[in-house]
């Protein structure tokens, strides 16, 4: 890995003699919040169809209602029909707000006559660091189902020979008003039983780790080519000069976060003592060679500046004794090399000093791997550490792909449940 391990003179860099009083305002200064960037500084997308095949499988396991239509004219009543769920279909919805549509089928027997379609729309609950929702009665739209096209052909064919009691047109008006009473029928059934009994079964919750500092989201649902997604957008509180704009949605779970949300995480995580591999003191402190070490006299902090040709910077800083503040650059980067998170590889190219303030003898150069390594680490951890149930089942979200390009970090997951075994 092409990274500095010599001892450098930082004074025969840039300009000695800086004063330990200006060397903190500069590192008050870089820590001091900024402006909001209008853009998420971090988007994960749920594709529509994963979502609608769990909370289909969730609605059609409840028992079907039983109704009736009427054809009293003919002296006929079908009224040993069923109503059971067969589709559930994401909607194009209004900006944090979700609308569904719910597609049954009514049966005879074994035979399928014709479908009813509802839709549902909620306003997703805010719980802390998560969004919730579920399929119940109070969501169900008023409105009377919408009935399939042809459903009055396939009852004049159910019929057989009684059809023939009356002319075209009369039994087709007396159809359609039996299938108008049945839709009015099948309304208080829908919500009283099969979605009442659904609440519990078509739960969708994601949560976000506690620690992670969120100051926002926003729910959308975009379109692409492989159909809608349902996408959260993010803003923490950490100073990001740029946010994301995501791709079009995937036929994958997927997460965006730009580059400078990656660092301002691995500063945050610094700060905290938290950042992978070298959890412990609050803020985590690291010694002449660039390792942690808890009675070392240099802190770390990392920024992404977009466009520099070595855009992420690790800053050193001593601020007792020799008073020092350090800039090194590098070109970061990250590949899958096989199948599997296991084979993540990153690497920090082109690393150079590129600024001093202040005289000591360091080694700066093993910061820059391993905070740029800690960094992404962090950012990996907290979108696969999702807390992520659909209709009801809690998932897991195992790392299948991970991108760098410019200064968007995108990472595709695969989603297996939690009480199976992930595929290698």
């Amino acid at each position: 890995m092409p990274i500095l391990f010599g001892l450098v003179t930082l004074c025969a860099f840039s300009a000695c003699g800086a004063t330990c009083a200006q060397i903190e305002a500069a590192r008050a200064a870089q820590l001091q919040p900024q402006e909001e960037a209008p853009d998420p500084h971090l988007v994960i997308d749920l594709p529509a169809a994963l979502l609608e095949a769990r909370l289909t499988a969730a609605l059609a396991q409840v028992e079907p209602a039983r109704l009736s239509l009427r054809l009293d004219k003919l002296g006929i009543n079908l009224d040993a029909l069923r109503l059971q769920a067969k589709a559930v279909k994401l909607l194009k919805g209004a900006p944090d707000a979700l609308r569904f549509a719910l597609i049954f089928t009514v049966s005879e027997g074994d035979a399928a006559l014709f479908d009813l379609t509802v839709e549902a729309a909620l306003e997703p609950q805010l719980e802390g660091q998560a969004i919730a929702f579920e399929l119940g009665p109070r969501q169900l739209l008023k409105a009377r189902p919408a009935i399939s096209g042809g459903a009055a052909g396939r009852i004049q064919k159910r019929l057989g020979g009684a059809a023939k009691r009356l002319p075209t047109r009369a039994l087709r008006a007396l159809i359609n008003q039996g299938l108008t009473a049945l839709a009015d029928e099948a309304l208080p059934l829908l919500r009283d039983q099969i979605l009442a009994r659904a609440v519990k079964t078509t739960r969708v919750r994601l949560a976000l780790p506690a620690a992670l500092p969120l100051k926002r989201l926003a729910l959308s649902t975009p379109r692409g080519r492989t159909g809608l997604s349902l996408r959260l957008a993010l803003w923490t509180t950490l100073p990001v000069s740029q946010g994301v704009r995501p791709a079009p949605p995937r036929s994958t779970l997927t997460a965006w976060l730009s580059g400078p949300t990656v660092a301002a995480l691995g500063s945050w995580a610094l700060r905290q003592g938290a950042l992978p591999g070298m959890e412990g003191q609050a803020p985590t402190r690291f010694n002449l060679k660039g390792q942690p070490d808890p009675q070392g006299p240099f802190e770390a902090s990392l920024r992404w500046i977009v466009g520099a040709d070595r855009p992420l910077k690790v800053e050193a800083w001593r601020l007792g004794g020799d008073c020092v503040h350090a800039t090194l650059g590098a070109r970061p980067a990250l590949s899958l090399e096989g199948e599997g998170a296991a084979k993540l590889r990153l690497q920090a190219l082109d690393v150079q000093l590129e600024a001093v303030e202040g005289d000591a003898l360091v080694s700066l150069g093993a910061f820059v791997a391993s905070l740029w390594s800690g960094a992404f680490e962090i950012s990996k951890a907290i979108t696969a550490s999702m807390d992520l149930e659909i209709a009801s089942t809690p998932l897991r979200l195992s790392l299948k792909e991970a991108t760098l390009k410019d200064a968007l970090i995108e990472l595709t997951f695969d989603l297996t449940p939690q009480d199976q075994e992930p595929q290698p």
